[in-house]
């Protein structure tokens, strides 16, 4: 499969940024945008894979924990203006391939969250913004701005569209670090950690919004990375997944995604681990672990809305005898980013290159 970023990798309904996408219904159809006549058409590279679109060009996708889809099943993707700063929004339909030009919003951060109303929100350098996709003319307007917080790029909205999530770092004296909810109709600040430690990666939980998770950032390796916030359960946070063994053996983990169809979080553990096997697993937020599927080259996942199959990008091309990345992967295994596709079944653990 071609070249998939980071910020363009993701599962649902489902489509990939600039690049070929995944779908779960429909006949190959030909884009709005379709190549020129001549052009190689595009091949699925897989008889799993039903149908094959090509997004604008110069667009990308938001976080894979974030909504990025409207109520109607159209892809809300980025793009950077031709000049200037800031990001046009466009509305893409994966299933005939045509866009619609919905917003731009000039002081903005990389990442978006979408709301089941249609509400966008848009991280900001000391800040945050909503932007109402359904209104005629769609303006920001500013929920939250405190000067010398700076407001991590990833973020989310609740399903419901009233509260914001946002993880913020002050590097100035006195330094501190927070995960903060947001009303997004008052501004009204609700914190939810200030472990005085470097926080990300914090969303709700589509199976039960109540239940947020976010992860320690202290380093490229924290040994305590997972946990998830409940303001009755779990109100001062709740570490979920061990990743020091007795043996000193250790997991290397990251990509943390909340599940849609019970409490419990996908992750993978990257070849950089000492301890095996790595791979997917599944994390409950009461901490039991399951390995859902061994692999050394496992980056990044995100997983359907019924629990069945989960997608993984893998660190450079497939191979079937799994070795372990080389350290400097991104460089030495073909063109920078380069990374394959596979499908898993989170039942069995049988994975399937796409």
């Amino acid at each position: 499969m071609t070249t998939l970023s980071r910020r363009r990798f993701i599962i649902g309904a489902a489509t990939t940024v600039s690049a070929p996408a995944i779908l779960n219904r429909g006949n190959i159809c030909v884009p709005a945008f379709a190549q020129k006549a001549g052009d190689e058409p595009i091949r699925p590279s897989s008889p799993l894979i039903k149908r094959v679109v090509r997004s604008p060009p110069n667009t990308y996708f938001t976080y894979p924990h974030s909504n990025g889809f409207l109520s109607d099943g159209r892809a809300v993707l980025a793009s950077p203006p031709k000049t200037g700063p800031g990001l046009d929004f466009i509305a893409f339909d994966p299933r005939t391939g045509s866009a619609e030009h919905l917003a731009y919003v000039r002081n903005t951060r990389m990442y978006y969250s979408i709301a089941e109303n249609g509400l966008m929100l848009v991280s900001q350098k000391e800040g945050a913004a909503v932007v109402d996709l359904g209104a005629k003319n769609p303006q920001p307007r500013t929920i939250l701005h405190e000067a010398n917080w700076i407001t991590s790029g990833d973020n989310d909205i609740s399903p419901d569209g009233k509260w914001a999530l946002l993880t913020r770092s002050r590097y100035v004296a006195p330094q501190n670090y927070r995960c903060d909810m947001v009303e997004i109709a008052t501004g009204r600040i609700k914190n939810i950690a200030a472990p005085g430690w470097s926080v990300d990666h914090a969303h709700f939980s589509p199976y039960d919004p109540t239940w947020i998770a976010y992860c320690a950032n202290r380093s490229t390796r924290d040994p305590q990375r997972m946990w998830v916030w409940n303001e009755e359960r779990a109100p001062r946070g709740r570490n979920i997944f061990r990743q020091q063994q007795l043996s000193g053996k250790f997991f290397h983990i990251g990509h943390e995604r909340a599940m849609f169809h019970k409490p419990a979080m996908l992750v993978v553990a990257y070849g950089s681990s000492s301890a095996t096997p790595r791979g997917l697993y599944e994390v409950e937020f009461n901490g039991n672990v399951r390995l859902v599927s061994g692999s050394n080259r496992d980056l990044h996942c995100n997983i359907s809305h019924d629990g069945r199959w989960a997608v993984v990008s893998l660190q450079g091309k497939y191979d079937p005898s799994d070795a372990r990345p080389t350290p400097d992967w991104l460089n030495s295994e073909g063109k920078y980013g380069f990374t394959d596709v596979v499908i898993v079944s989170v039942r069995t653990g049988a994975r399937f290159f796409l």
